[in-house]
Protein backbone atom coordinates (compact mmCIF):
# COMPACT_ATOMS: atom_id res chain seq x y z
CA UNK A 1 0.00 0.00 0.00
CA UNK A 2 2.48 2.33 0.97
CA UNK A 3 4.26 2.18 -2.30
CA UNK A 4 0.77 2.46 -4.53
CA UNK A 5 0.82 6.14 -2.32
CA UNK A 6 4.83 6.60 -4.06
CA UNK A 7 3.07 5.71 -7.37
CA UNK A 8 1.07 9.10 -7.01
CA UNK A 9 4.13 10.90 -5.27
CA UNK A 10 6.60 10.06 -8.19
CA UNK A 11 5.99 12.38 -11.11
CA UNK A 12 7.45 15.01 -12.73
CA UNK A 13 9.55 18.80 -12.31
CA UNK A 14 10.26 21.33 -14.20
CA UNK A 15 12.74 24.16 -14.59
CA UNK A 16 10.39 26.52 -16.49
CA UNK A 17 7.92 26.81 -13.62
CA UNK A 18 6.62 29.27 -10.24
CA UNK A 19 5.36 27.59 -7.21
CA UNK A 20 1.70 26.36 -7.28
CA UNK A 21 -0.38 29.22 -5.67
CA UNK A 22 -2.75 26.37 -3.64
CA UNK A 23 -3.28 27.80 -0.09
CA UNK A 24 -4.95 25.98 2.62
CA UNK A 25 -6.87 23.16 2.47
CA UNK A 26 -9.66 22.24 -0.58
CA UNK A 27 -11.03 19.56 -2.94
CA UNK A 28 -10.07 18.98 -6.72
CA UNK A 29 -10.45 17.40 -10.02
CA UNK A 30 -7.12 16.75 -11.95
CA UNK A 31 -7.68 16.68 -15.66
CA UNK A 32 -5.13 16.19 -18.28
CA UNK A 33 -4.19 19.00 -20.46
CA UNK A 34 -4.17 16.83 -23.90
CA UNK A 35 -5.79 13.85 -23.68
CA UNK A 36 -8.83 15.74 -21.65
CA UNK A 37 -9.06 12.69 -19.15
CA UNK A 38 -9.90 13.16 -15.57
CA UNK A 39 -7.70 11.16 -12.97
CA UNK A 40 -9.92 8.98 -10.44
CA UNK A 41 -8.30 6.58 -7.73
CA UNK A 42 -9.21 3.16 -8.24
CA UNK A 43 -6.72 0.72 -6.45
CA UNK A 44 -5.16 1.16 -3.11
CA UNK A 45 -1.71 -0.12 -3.76
CA UNK A 46 1.22 -0.36 -6.33
CA UNK A 47 4.27 -2.53 -7.41
CA UNK A 48 5.79 0.89 -7.08
CA UNK A 49 9.10 2.33 -8.92
CA UNK A 50 11.04 0.11 -11.37
CA UNK A 51 14.40 2.42 -11.31
CA UNK A 52 16.15 0.85 -13.86
CA UNK A 53 13.96 2.36 -16.18
CA UNK A 54 12.63 5.45 -13.80
CA UNK A 55 9.05 4.37 -14.44
CA UNK A 56 6.19 3.56 -12.36
CA UNK A 57 3.20 1.45 -11.35
CA UNK A 58 0.90 4.17 -11.52
CA UNK A 59 -1.85 1.92 -12.94
CA UNK A 60 -4.42 2.09 -10.04
CA UNK A 61 -5.02 5.89 -11.27
CA UNK A 62 -7.72 5.63 -13.96
CA UNK A 63 -8.35 8.29 -16.13
CA UNK A 64 -12.01 8.77 -17.90
CA UNK A 65 -13.05 11.48 -20.50
CA UNK A 66 -16.63 11.05 -19.95
CA UNK A 67 -18.44 13.38 -18.03
CA UNK A 68 -21.53 11.82 -16.82
CA UNK A 69 -18.96 9.27 -15.16
CA UNK A 70 -16.74 11.66 -14.01
CA UNK A 71 -19.10 13.82 -12.00
CA UNK A 72 -20.44 10.94 -10.29
CA UNK A 73 -17.35 9.19 -9.00
CA UNK A 74 -15.65 9.88 -5.97
CA UNK A 75 -12.55 8.68 -6.90
CA UNK A 76 -12.08 11.74 -8.85
CA UNK A 77 -11.93 13.95 -6.05
CA UNK A 78 -8.41 14.92 -4.31
CA UNK A 79 -8.02 16.75 -1.01
CA UNK A 80 -5.06 19.10 -1.67
CA UNK A 81 -3.50 20.46 1.08
CA UNK A 82 -0.68 22.75 1.20
CA UNK A 83 1.96 22.10 4.08
CA UNK A 84 4.53 24.51 2.94
CA UNK A 85 6.43 25.96 0.22
CA UNK A 86 5.53 23.44 -2.50
CA UNK A 87 4.57 20.57 -0.32
CA UNK A 88 1.22 19.03 -0.62
CA UNK A 89 -0.08 16.35 1.61
CA UNK A 90 -3.25 14.72 -0.68
CA UNK A 91 -5.67 12.14 0.26
CA UNK A 92 -8.90 10.50 -1.67
CA UNK A 93 -10.69 7.21 -1.24
CA UNK A 94 -9.56 6.46 2.14
CA UNK A 95 -5.42 7.04 1.47
CA UNK A 96 -3.79 9.95 2.93
CA UNK A 97 -0.14 10.45 1.43
CA UNK A 98 2.01 11.55 4.06
CA UNK A 99 0.89 9.29 6.89
CA UNK A 100 1.70 6.15 4.55
CA UNK A 101 4.85 6.78 3.40
CA UNK A 102 5.95 9.95 5.35
CA UNK A 103 6.57 11.87 1.96
CA UNK A 104 4.60 14.89 0.51
CA UNK A 105 3.66 15.62 -2.79
CA UNK A 106 5.54 19.03 -4.42
CA UNK A 107 3.42 20.69 -6.53
CA UNK A 108 4.53 23.34 -9.34
CA UNK A 109 2.63 25.48 -11.70
CA UNK A 110 3.78 25.80 -15.21
CA UNK A 111 3.45 29.39 -17.34
CA UNK A 112 0.21 28.07 -18.94
CA UNK A 113 -1.71 27.07 -15.43
CA UNK A 114 -1.19 24.01 -15.61
CA UNK A 115 0.70 21.97 -12.91
CA UNK A 116 3.35 19.01 -12.36
CA UNK A 117 3.80 16.78 -9.07
CA UNK A 118 6.61 15.21 -7.89
CA UNK A 119 8.77 14.03 -5.55
CA UNK A 120 12.36 12.27 -5.57
CA UNK A 121 13.38 8.88 -3.82
CA UNK A 122 16.92 7.39 -4.34
CA UNK A 123 17.79 10.04 -6.90
CA UNK A 124 14.63 9.11 -8.83
CA UNK A 125 12.83 11.62 -10.39
CA UNK A 126 9.76 9.91 -12.14
CA UNK A 127 6.84 12.08 -14.74
CA UNK A 128 3.20 11.36 -14.18
CA UNK A 129 1.74 11.53 -17.36
CA UNK A 130 -1.21 10.09 -19.14
CA UNK A 131 -1.04 7.11 -21.10
CA UNK A 132 -2.05 7.93 -25.11
CA UNK A 133 -2.84 4.34 -25.39
CA UNK A 134 -6.46 3.74 -25.67
CA UNK A 135 -6.50 0.03 -24.29
CA UNK A 136 -10.19 0.35 -22.92
CA UNK A 137 -11.73 3.00 -25.39
CA UNK A 138 -10.82 6.29 -26.05
CA UNK A 139 -12.71 7.91 -23.14
CA UNK A 140 -10.85 5.64 -20.49
CA UNK A 141 -7.03 4.59 -20.08
CA UNK A 142 -4.54 5.09 -17.00
CA UNK A 143 -2.05 7.52 -15.82
CA UNK A 144 1.62 6.20 -16.36
CA UNK A 145 4.75 7.77 -16.39
CA UNK A 146 6.73 7.08 -19.57
CA UNK A 147 4.72 9.17 -21.86
CA UNK A 148 5.90 12.51 -22.83
CA UNK A 149 3.24 14.27 -23.98
CA UNK A 150 1.11 14.08 -21.31
CA UNK A 151 2.70 15.34 -18.40
CA UNK A 152 0.87 18.39 -17.92
CA UNK A 153 -2.40 18.63 -15.43
CA UNK A 154 -5.29 21.32 -14.69
CA UNK A 155 -5.94 21.13 -11.07
CA UNK A 156 -9.97 22.47 -10.87
CA UNK A 157 -11.20 23.53 -7.93
CA UNK A 158 -15.07 21.52 -7.00
CA UNK A 159 -17.95 23.27 -6.98
CA UNK A 160 -21.92 22.70 -6.98
CA UNK A 161 -21.98 24.44 -10.44
CA UNK A 162 -20.40 22.68 -13.72
CA UNK A 163 -17.18 20.50 -11.34
CA UNK A 164 -19.95 19.03 -8.89
CA UNK A 165 -20.36 15.39 -7.26
CA UNK A 166 -23.42 14.44 -7.94
CA UNK A 167 -25.60 10.98 -6.93
CA UNK A 168 -26.27 8.70 -10.27
CA UNK A 169 -29.48 6.49 -8.98
CA UNK A 170 -29.41 2.60 -9.81
CA UNK A 171 -33.23 2.53 -8.59
CA UNK A 172 -36.77 3.32 -8.60
CA UNK A 173 -38.87 2.21 -6.05
CA UNK A 174 -41.99 3.89 -4.66
CA UNK A 175 -41.93 6.62 -7.59
CA UNK A 176 -38.85 8.06 -6.15
CA UNK A 177 -34.84 7.47 -7.12
CA UNK A 178 -32.25 5.91 -5.02
CA UNK A 179 -28.49 4.66 -4.87
CA UNK A 180 -25.93 3.43 -2.35
CA UNK A 181 -23.33 5.95 -1.91
CA UNK A 182 -19.80 5.90 0.01
CA UNK A 183 -17.36 8.81 -0.25
CA UNK A 184 -14.26 9.53 1.61
CA UNK A 185 -15.84 13.16 2.33
CA UNK A 186 -17.94 14.86 4.45
CA UNK A 187 -21.21 16.49 2.81
CA UNK A 188 -24.67 17.79 2.78
CA UNK A 189 -27.15 18.13 -0.09
CA UNK A 190 -26.57 21.24 -3.07
CA UNK A 191 -29.76 20.48 -4.49
CA UNK A 192 -33.28 20.21 -2.85
CA UNK A 193 -35.25 16.83 -2.19
CA UNK A 194 -32.87 14.64 -1.27
CA UNK A 195 -32.23 12.49 1.57
CA UNK A 196 -29.52 10.53 3.20
CA UNK A 197 -30.79 7.01 4.96
CA UNK A 198 -29.35 4.45 6.83
CA UNK A 199 -29.84 1.09 7.68
CA UNK A 200 -29.62 0.68 11.62
CA UNK A 201 -31.53 -2.46 12.06
CA UNK A 202 -32.14 -6.38 10.56
CA UNK A 203 -35.35 -7.82 11.76
CA UNK A 204 -36.21 -11.39 11.81
CA UNK A 205 -39.87 -11.20 9.92
CA UNK A 206 -38.10 -9.93 6.52
CA UNK A 207 -37.67 -6.26 7.69
CA UNK A 208 -34.62 -3.84 7.84
CA UNK A 209 -35.28 -0.40 9.30
CA UNK A 210 -33.81 3.08 8.05
CA UNK A 211 -33.03 6.61 9.94
CA UNK A 212 -32.58 9.42 8.18
CA UNK A 213 -29.08 11.67 8.58
CA UNK A 214 -30.26 15.44 9.60
CA UNK A 215 -27.49 18.10 7.88
CA UNK A 216 -23.98 16.57 7.00
CA UNK A 217 -23.40 12.92 6.42
CA UNK A 218 -19.90 12.28 8.43
CA UNK A 219 -16.79 11.54 6.03
CA UNK A 220 -16.38 7.92 5.01
CA UNK A 221 -20.55 6.81 6.14
CA UNK A 222 -21.94 4.61 4.00
CA UNK A 223 -25.52 5.45 3.49
CA UNK A 224 -28.51 5.44 1.13
CA UNK A 225 -29.32 8.53 -0.99
CA UNK A 226 -32.89 9.57 -2.22
CA UNK A 227 -32.36 11.37 -4.83
CA UNK A 228 -34.49 14.85 -6.84
CA UNK A 229 -34.81 12.65 -9.85
CA UNK A 230 -32.37 10.19 -12.42
CA UNK A 231 -30.48 13.20 -13.32
CA UNK A 232 -27.26 13.75 -11.73
CA UNK A 233 -27.03 17.72 -12.24
CA UNK A 234 -30.42 17.58 -10.24
CA UNK A 235 -28.40 15.42 -7.16
CA UNK A 236 -25.91 17.44 -6.49
CA UNK A 237 -23.65 17.54 -3.60
CA UNK A 238 -22.05 20.14 -1.08
CA UNK A 239 -18.09 18.79 0.06
CA UNK A 240 -17.60 19.94 3.61
CA UNK A 241 -14.34 20.81 5.41
CA UNK A 242 -15.62 19.47 8.62
CA UNK A 243 -17.22 16.44 10.00
CA UNK A 244 -19.62 15.19 12.48
CA UNK A 245 -18.27 12.58 14.09
CA UNK A 246 -19.40 8.93 12.93
CA UNK A 247 -22.79 6.88 13.06
CA UNK A 248 -22.77 3.86 15.41
CA UNK A 249 -25.62 1.85 14.42
CA UNK A 250 -25.10 2.06 11.07
CA UNK A 251 -25.27 -1.46 9.43
CA UNK A 252 -24.02 -0.49 5.65
CA UNK A 253 -20.62 -1.24 4.89
CA UNK A 254 -19.06 0.90 2.21
CA UNK A 255 -16.93 0.02 -0.67
CA UNK A 256 -14.05 2.14 -2.36
CA UNK A 257 -12.84 0.63 -5.58
CA UNK A 258 -13.93 -2.02 -8.13
CA UNK A 259 -11.53 -2.54 -10.51
CA UNK A 260 -10.60 -5.18 -13.23
CA UNK A 261 -8.34 -3.43 -15.42
CA UNK A 262 -5.64 -6.32 -16.85
CA UNK A 263 -3.27 -4.10 -18.70
CA UNK A 264 -2.31 -2.58 -15.67
CA UNK A 265 -3.00 -5.66 -13.54
CA UNK A 266 -4.95 -3.73 -11.00
CA UNK A 267 -7.86 -6.12 -10.06
CA UNK A 268 -9.32 -4.18 -6.51
CA UNK A 269 -12.88 -5.56 -5.76
CA UNK A 270 -15.08 -6.55 -3.29
CA UNK A 271 -17.33 -9.72 -4.50
CA UNK A 272 -20.53 -10.09 -4.26
CA UNK A 273 -21.41 -13.23 -2.34
CA UNK A 274 -25.64 -13.75 -1.67
CA UNK A 275 -24.87 -15.54 1.18
CA UNK A 276 -23.51 -13.06 3.13
CA UNK A 277 -24.40 -9.57 1.59
CA UNK A 278 -27.75 -7.72 1.29
CA UNK A 279 -27.49 -4.91 -1.42
CA UNK A 280 -30.41 -2.18 -2.36
CA UNK A 281 -32.82 -4.06 -4.78
CA UNK A 282 -36.88 -3.47 -5.75
CA UNK A 283 -39.47 -6.37 -3.38
CA UNK A 284 -42.01 -7.51 -6.55
CA UNK A 285 -44.37 -4.98 -5.32
CA UNK A 286 -41.91 -2.22 -6.38
CA UNK A 287 -40.91 -0.85 -3.12
CA UNK A 288 -37.83 -0.14 -1.99
CA UNK A 289 -35.93 -3.45 0.06
CA UNK A 290 -32.56 -5.22 0.29
CA UNK A 291 -31.85 -8.19 -1.20
CA UNK A 292 -29.20 -10.75 -2.32
CA UNK A 293 -29.65 -10.46 -6.03
CA UNK A 294 -26.84 -9.34 -7.99
CA UNK A 295 -29.07 -7.58 -10.24
CA UNK A 296 -27.13 -4.25 -9.76
CA UNK A 297 -23.74 -5.30 -9.51
CA UNK A 298 -20.88 -4.76 -11.20
CA UNK A 299 -18.86 -6.95 -13.22
CA UNK A 300 -15.57 -7.17 -12.69
CA UNK A 301 -12.84 -8.76 -13.75
CA UNK A 302 -10.29 -11.01 -11.72
CA UNK A 303 -7.20 -12.40 -12.05
CA UNK A 304 -6.50 -15.71 -11.40
CA UNK A 305 -3.76 -18.51 -11.21
CA UNK A 306 0.22 -18.37 -10.59
CA UNK A 307 3.39 -18.09 -11.99
CA UNK A 308 2.58 -16.46 -15.25
CA UNK A 309 -0.21 -19.00 -16.03
CA UNK A 310 -3.39 -16.98 -15.09
CA UNK A 311 -6.90 -16.41 -16.46
CA UNK A 312 -9.07 -13.39 -16.06
CA UNK A 313 -12.68 -14.17 -15.47
CA UNK A 314 -15.57 -11.62 -14.61
CA UNK A 315 -17.50 -11.75 -10.94
CA UNK A 316 -19.95 -9.60 -9.82
CA UNK A 317 -18.79 -7.25 -7.38
CA UNK A 318 -20.45 -4.17 -5.67
CA UNK A 319 -19.74 -1.24 -7.62
CA UNK A 320 -16.97 1.40 -6.35
CA UNK A 321 -18.44 3.65 -4.31
CA UNK A 322 -21.43 1.62 -2.98
CA UNK A 323 -22.47 0.10 -0.18
CA UNK A 324 -23.84 -3.46 1.07
CA UNK A 325 -25.37 -4.79 4.47
CA UNK A 326 -23.80 -7.90 5.97
CA UNK A 327 -25.66 -10.63 7.47
CA UNK A 328 -25.84 -14.04 8.64
CA UNK A 329 -26.50 -16.97 6.09
CA UNK A 330 -29.77 -17.64 8.42
CA UNK A 331 -30.92 -13.87 7.50
CA UNK A 332 -34.15 -13.51 5.38
CA UNK A 333 -32.90 -13.26 1.39
CA UNK A 334 -35.33 -10.09 1.18
CA UNK A 335 -36.25 -7.84 3.61
CA UNK A 336 -38.16 -4.69 2.80
CA UNK A 337 -37.15 -1.38 4.06
CA UNK A 338 -39.34 0.89 6.80
CA UNK A 339 -38.53 4.13 8.30
CA UNK A 340 -37.67 2.65 12.30
CA UNK A 341 -41.05 4.12 13.70
CA UNK A 342 -43.44 2.73 10.91
CA UNK A 343 -45.49 0.79 12.66
CA UNK A 344 -45.98 -1.09 9.02
CA UNK A 345 -42.09 -2.62 9.69
CA UNK A 346 -43.11 -4.34 12.96
CA UNK A 347 -46.20 -6.17 11.56
CA UNK A 348 -45.81 -6.17 7.62
CA UNK A 349 -45.29 -9.81 8.21
CA UNK A 350 -48.41 -11.48 10.16
CA UNK A 351 -47.31 -14.82 11.97
CA UNK A 352 -49.46 -17.24 13.84
CA UNK A 353 -48.88 -16.58 17.64
CA UNK A 354 -49.70 -20.39 17.88
CA UNK A 355 -46.66 -21.43 15.80
CA UNK A 356 -43.26 -21.51 17.00
CA UNK A 357 -40.91 -19.78 15.00
CA UNK A 358 -37.27 -18.36 14.92
CA UNK A 359 -35.90 -15.73 17.43
CA UNK A 360 -33.67 -13.23 15.83
CA UNK A 361 -31.64 -10.47 17.36
CA UNK A 362 -31.21 -7.00 15.88
CA UNK A 363 -28.65 -8.09 13.47
CA UNK A 364 -31.03 -10.25 11.82
CA UNK A 365 -28.98 -13.40 13.05
CA UNK A 366 -31.24 -16.34 14.31
CA UNK A 367 -30.65 -16.97 18.07
CA UNK A 368 -32.96 -19.84 18.46
CA UNK A 369 -35.15 -21.71 15.75
CA UNK A 370 -38.50 -23.21 16.40
CA UNK A 371 -38.95 -21.30 19.75
CA UNK A 372 -42.47 -20.78 21.93
CA UNK A 373 -40.80 -18.05 23.97
CA UNK A 374 -37.83 -15.96 24.40
CA UNK A 375 -37.46 -17.22 28.22
CA UNK A 376 -33.81 -18.25 29.08
CA UNK A 377 -32.27 -15.67 26.03
CA UNK A 378 -29.46 -13.65 27.18
CA UNK A 379 -30.56 -9.88 28.09
CA UNK A 380 -31.27 -7.92 25.53
CA UNK A 381 -33.91 -6.46 22.37
CA UNK A 382 -35.23 -9.63 19.84
CA UNK A 383 -37.34 -9.79 17.09
CA UNK A 384 -40.23 -12.89 18.24
CA UNK A 385 -43.11 -13.33 15.75
CA UNK A 386 -43.12 -10.18 14.25
CA UNK A 387 -42.84 -8.16 16.98
CA UNK A 388 -40.05 -6.77 19.49
CA UNK A 389 -39.34 -8.50 23.06
CA UNK A 390 -37.19 -7.14 25.67
CA UNK A 391 -35.49 -9.48 27.53
CA UNK A 392 -34.24 -7.83 31.30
Amino acid sequence: MNKFILSIALACISGLSAHAQFTGKGYYRVKNAVTERYMSLCDNHSRGVHFASTSVDAGALVTKRNLDDVLTDPGTIFNIENVSGVNYNISSQGANVYNMIKYYIRLTKLNDGTYRAWQIDNGQIIMLSDEDDYYQGEDTSYVNSITSNTQRWYILPVDTKDNYLGVKPTIKANGKYYATFFAEVPFSFASSGMRALYINELRGNGVATYKEIKGIVPAKTPVIIECSSENPADNKLQIESTSPSSIKDNLLTGVYFGLGMKPTDHFNSTAFDANSMRVLGISEDGSLEINNEDTYMADIRIKVGSNYNYTYPYIKAIPHNTAYVKVSASAPTHMKLYAENDPAGIHDVQIDDNQPANIYNMNGMVVRQKATSTEGLPQGIYIFKGKKEVVN
